[in-house]
């Protein structure tokens, strides 16, 4: 049966997803309509909005949304009883409020930033359509928060029954082989044999393990912490593979390959994480590399913190939280601030000068696409495929408001005229090449079905309103091409900006080095997931990351000559090398390779090891140099 459907470019868990999500949204419609609600349809809405096809992402989802309604709808409430009559006054605090959401739910990770971005829309939602239809403010929030109680309950209700639960086990079982087969690397590094798999490889694996763990983090605070300590352990074999990839010298040590080769079997046998940890230490005694000594330490603590997890449930703050930051897109955020503000700005200028409700109706469009999309790699390209689903949304709500519902005798025929148009979008959002986008198809097909009798139909207003409203795509779109434009190619070379302006912020001891560090680890497994979507080299890409790291470790260790050396001569000079190497960063790639092969041919004989680290740092960067040649000066 599935491969009859993979066939017909059908996924058979999406269908069954689909159907079973179209089957709740109408009974949450029927559910909101015995109730004596006055939008029924949004309590359908609620249902497609909250549903997911995992329990973990479903609970918490449900929760979020919620609470990003009631935010939403209290701010709504408020603003509308601030600004009384006064258009240009509800126009100009809905921007700010949507702005500030959509920026800041550019910053947020996770189902923080869904609340966020939804608590900003649903303002415009109950501020805008209270305006538009005359509707007493508070009944029309109190209505809003329970069709939206009413949704989620019935989501979770159904969800709970036919999600399924999160595989933690094959997470578990990605990062342990992982580590495994990069202690391999390292005992093969030593021993000068063929590496098993390329570090390329393994730094792929990390990126994909990376980008697999939000989606386990939800549900639960047990979740997030069991995702927190793996993604510890990742981040510490990332120290392991800066060194193996910038050419580390060789430890080649019979005892240090010993303990080593002692940690991979009793990680391949599943002993207790003790027995590795134990192990590990012990190679770590044995190093004569401070860099690796390093990195062994970093994991041994990671994989310690592990172990107290599993335990106890808890999490060691100096073994998993301590060394896990996430990257976060300052400048990205600050556009789509910007961006969102300045379109509902234009958009509500036009609403107050013609006075008509159709402006209402679309600044709630442009508001809700110019904002929950903003956080996806292309939302132009997304907001085409919403464009052509709203139409299609558009044209069924139009046949059932001129051709069906004037058919009714009562509600509740008319909410069953709505059931086979709703079930009619089931098959495409399952399509492979046709699923991108269709949920607006149920969204806007929803929004725009009011069930009420008397019923009197008028098309001039049906179709007047179903443009307006499908206007917000098209509005959103060319905010997205023409107001600070993003893509893909555009994030990634924000990522890479970030990651090379962060070096001069380091020597200014703006930031602590295990901070820098960690956010850095982050930003390179990331620039590796999202140059490979670019169909760029992603190796090369995540080398040139590395490299950066290796560039860091390089300036910790002058700041520490240049704050602890026992000789003031030696901290003289490395304060000026400092101060140098902040120039020739801000300069250019160029400059800075210069400089560092300048430091390593006069201090090789002062300080041996730095220099050996700055040496492998300019060859490192001369590399990868034609990747950072785009950086913007600073």
């Amino acid at each position: 049966m599935n491969a009859q459907l993979a066939n017909l470019g059908l996924d058979a868990g999406r269908l069954a997803f689909a159907l079973r999500t179209a089957l709740a949204s109408c009974a949450a419609l029927f559910v909101g309509w015995a109730l004596g609600l006055e939008h029924p349809q949004w309590a359908a809405m609620s249902v497609w909005a909250a549903s997911q096809p995992g329990r973990g992402m479903l609970l918490e989802k449900s929760l979020f949304r919620f609470i990003g309604t009631l935010v939403g709808t209290v701010v709504g409430v408020t603003l509308v009883s601030v600004a009384g009559d006064n258009i240009l006054l509800l126009a100009l605090g809905l921007s700010v409020w949507v702005g500030l959401c959509a920026g800041a739910g550019n910053v947020i990770h996770g189902l923080f930033s869904y609340a966020t971005l939804l608590s900003g829309y649903s303002a415009s939602l109950v501020a805008l359509l209270g305006t538009a239809n005359q509707t007493d403010m508070l009944e029309l929030g109190t209505d809003r928060l329970l069709t939206v109680m009413t949704g989620v309950f019935i989501a979770l209700l159904v969800g709970l029954l036919f999600a399924r639960r999160s595989d933690e086990d094959a997470l578990v079982w990605r990062v342990r082989s992982l580590t495994i087969a990069v202690l391999q690397a390292l005992t093969q590094h030593s021993r000068q044999q063929p590496l098993s798999q390329p570090l390329e490889h393994l730094m792929l694996e990390a990126a994909q393990i990376e980008e697999a763990l939000d989606p386990h983090s939800v549900g639960s605070i047990r979740s997030r912490r069991a995702v927190q300590t793996l993604r510890s352990v990742v981040f510490a074999l990332i120290s392991i593979l800066t060194w193996l990839m910038n050419q580390g010298s060789r430890v080649n040590h019979n005892a240090f390959l010993r303990e080593i080769q002692h940690a991979i079997n009793a990680h391949e046998l599943q002993s207790p994480l003790d027995q590795v940890v134990v192990h590990l230490q012990r190679a770590d005694e044995e190093c004569d590399d401070l860099l690796l000594s390093q990195a062994l330490n970093e994991l041994s603590q990671a994989l310690q913190g592990r172990k107290t997890f599993r335990q106890s449930g808890k999490l060691e703050i100096t073994a998993a939280t301590g060394k896990v930051v996430l990257h976060r897109d300052w400048v990205g955020a600050t556009q789509a601030m910007y961006r969102t503000t300045s379109l509902m700005v234009l958009l509500g200028l036009g609403w107050a000068w013609t006075g008509s409700p159709i402006g209402a109706y679309v600044l709630l469009g442009a508001s809700v696409m110019v904002t929950l999309f903003s956080t996806f790699e292309n939302p132009a390209l997304i907001m085409t495929h919403i464009f052509w689903w709203q139409i299609v949304g558009g044209m069924s709500n139009l046949i059932c408001q001129l051709v069906l519902w004037p058919m009714a005798a009562n509600e509740l025929q008319m909410l069953l005229m709505m059931v086979p148009l709703i079930l009619l979008g089931v098959v495409p959002f399952a399509h492979r090449r046709l699923s991108s986008g269709s949920m607006d198809y149920f969204m806007i097909f929803l929004l725009m079905s009011q069930p009420h009798q008397p019923y009197s139909a008028d098309a001039a207003h049906a179709i007047t309103m179903s443009l307006a409203v499908i206007a917000g795509p098209m509005l959103a779109l060319l905010a997205f091409k023409l107001i600070f434009p993003t893509n893909l190619l555009r994030r990634q070379q924000r990522l890479m900006d970030a990651m090379w302006h962060a070096l001069p912020t380091l020597i200014q001891h703006a930031i602590p080095f295990h901070f820098w560090q960690a956010r850095m680890k982050h930003r390179v497994l990331k620039l590796i997931a999202i140059t490979r979507k670019n169909g760029l080299n992603w190796a090369a890409h995540g080398e040139s990351g590395l490299t950066l790291i290796m560039l860091g470790q390089c300036i910790q260790h002058w700041q520490q000559i240049a704050t602890h050396s026992t000789s003031t001569y030696h901290q003289q000079r490395h304060h000026v090398w400092l101060q140098r190497l902040e120039r020739a960063l801000r300069d250019s790639p160029q400059a800075t390779i210069a400089l560092l092969n300048r430091y390593a041919t006069q201090e090789h004989q002062r300080t041996p090891q730095p220099a050996r680290m700055a040496r492998r740092a300019a060859d490192g960067l001369k590399h990868v140099q034609p990747h950072w040649q785009r950086l913007k000066r600073r």
